[in-house]
């Protein structure tokens, strides 16, 4: 079934053959309109590589989340002719800031490296070289080494049963958050 001008439902059926469940067609309808947004921008038609997934399909994928969007019915990997998944993320990214499309309508990944997911950003690099050098740097930066210290003083704090109030003027220092029970939970 046609959804909007250049998406069909059955781009979107599962690779084990299921069709895209059709009580889920509202959620389908937002995820190809913001498609057709993006689409519209890059002036290409888009390669949708994966859609809706059931769960036994989406259990059997190495490295694919549980609670996967596709899951839901409103996640897409999608690839465009002549793009590289850093540019597409470079327009997703664009066009949410422009508010052309909403973050937490859909999931999208520009294969094979990009993933936007209600509200957070992945991006897992152009290719693995790209992404240990993200790692290196994130690791030799000052923040990461502060934060990694400083969670690990404030646990050791916490286990040798230090007031909460004494962790809490520890994990500032080192800009770390700490849950109220006193143990680190790792957030800024």
């Amino acid at each position: 079934m046609k959804i909007t001008p250049h998406f069909d439902s059955i781009e979107f059926k599962c690779k084990d053959g299921t069709l895209y469940p059709t009580a889920w067609y509202p959620r389908l309808h937002r995820l190809c309109d913001a498609l057709e947004v993006i689409r519209e921008t890059v002036g290409k038609p888009i390669r949708i590589i994966s859609g809706f997934r059931t769960r036994r399909y989406n259990a059997t994928i190495k490295g694919a989340a549980k609670d996967s969007r596709h899951i839901q019915g409103d996640g897409a990997d999608f690839s465009v002719e002549g793009f590289t998944s850093r540019q597409l993320a470079e327009v997703i990214e664009g066009l949410i800031r422009e508010k052309k499309i909403r973050r937490e309508d859909s999931a999208f990944t520009a294969t094979p490296t990009f993933t936007t997911t209600r509200g957070r950003t992945r991006h897992a690099g152009e290719n693995r070289g790209d992404m240990k050098e993200k790692l290196l740097a994130l690791v030799k930066s000052k923040k990461f080494i502060s934060a990694v210290v400083g969670s690990a003083v404030c646990t050791a704090l916490s286990l040798a049963g230090a007031p909460v109030e004494l962790v809490q003027v520890v994990a500032g220092l080192f800009g770390v958050h700490v849950a109220s029970q006193g143990y680190v939970d790792g957030k800024k």
